[in-house]
């Protein structure tokens, strides 16, 4: 085991005494019932933290906390998970101000800055118009990540995605992106991989 690796473990440990009283006040909390507020209170308060500090604090609390999170995991500042039933896999980066809902991220993903990650796209479909719209729970849908699969930020991802896929920065994901695609555009559309955008010094078809 080189040093590097036991450095990593050993600041992990520290932190997660550090983060113990927030992690204890989350894990009481869903002993009670299916409220978060403790939950989210905890990672946002560690989102702002920075540095590598930063880092390792908000490792060690959603390693406590999620129902899972590999030790591997980097959580860039100002990035946060809303929903302690989110399960992150090995090799995992989430970059600044990423939102994370009910998702499983498999391995080794790149999850760029500002992207979001729903909880699905149809959380406030249901509508009783004998109630106002803030009375009405949410449904909340587990959204996938496929391993290998890199989003670009700014992305929205309302729907899973596939293993070895790239979603292009700025795109909105409304339906499930197939293993090995490039998808872009809002809505996203989903193409080969080796698609490449027409030449810009190519003439138009047509024209002389």
């Amino acid at each position: 085991m080189n040093l590097r690796r036991i450095f990593k473990r050993v600041a992990t440990a520290a932190c997660m005494v550090l983060v113990s009283p927030l992690a204890m006040a989350s894990r009481l909390e869903a002993l009670f019932g299916p409220g978060e507020r403790c939950f989210g209170a905890g990672g946002e308060i560690l989102s702002l933290v920075p540095t590598l500090l930063g880092n390792y604090l908000r490792l060690a609390y959603y390693m406590l906390t999620l129902e899972s999170c590999r030790a591997d995991v980097c959580f860039e500042f100002g990035c946060r998970v809303s929903h302690r039933t989110a399960r992150i896999g090995t090799d995992v980066t989430i970059g600044g101000f990423a939102a994370l809902g009910t998702v499983s991220v498999a391995d080794h993903v790149l999850i760029s800055p500002r992207v979001s990650i729903l909880s699905g796209g149809r959380q406030h479909e249901v509508w009783d118009d004998t109630h106002n719209v803030n009375d009405q729970g949410p449904r909340y849908e587990r959204v996938h990540v496929g391993t290998n699969t890199w989003i670009g930020e700014g992305a929205i991802i309302m729907a899973d995605v596939g293993e070895r896929c790239i979603v292009s920065a700025g795109s909105v994901v409304t339906r499930p992106v197939p293993d090995h695609r490039l998808a872009m555009g809002n809505p996203a559309r989903a193409m080969a991989r080796d698609w490449k955008p027409p030449s810009q010094t190519e003439s138009p078809v047509g024209s002389t």
